[in-house]
């Protein structure tokens, strides 16, 4: 089995590229996808963040405010609150 990497900045046509090689018949596994599914609502790592970072991270329907998580682990100088965000994805 050969396995290809996709990766770039932000709007380089990661996901276009993907969409492609699906529609190719190619398996495409999102890194991307996988996070959001780690931290989706009900999920153990949604509770671990809820845990770690409070509930002002959190929408009203239980889904991670990803902009408000960001605005946290991003304002961490010392990359202790990403490092931790990182373990519990």
């Amino acid at each position: 089995m050969v396995w290809i990497g996709l990766t770039g900045g932000i709007s380089t046509g990661k996901s276009t590229v993907s969409e492609l090689l699906t529609k190719a018949g190619f398996a495409v596994v999102s890194a991307d996808k996988l996070a959001h599914d780690a931290i989706a609502p009900g999920t153990e790592g949604a509770r671990r963040v809820r845990e770690a970072f409070g509930e002002t991270v959190f929408h009203a329907d239980g889904s991670v405010d990803r902009a408000a998580l960001g605005q946290i682990v991003f304002s961490d100088s010392t990359g202790t609150k990403r490092r931790e965000l990182e373990g519990i994805i």
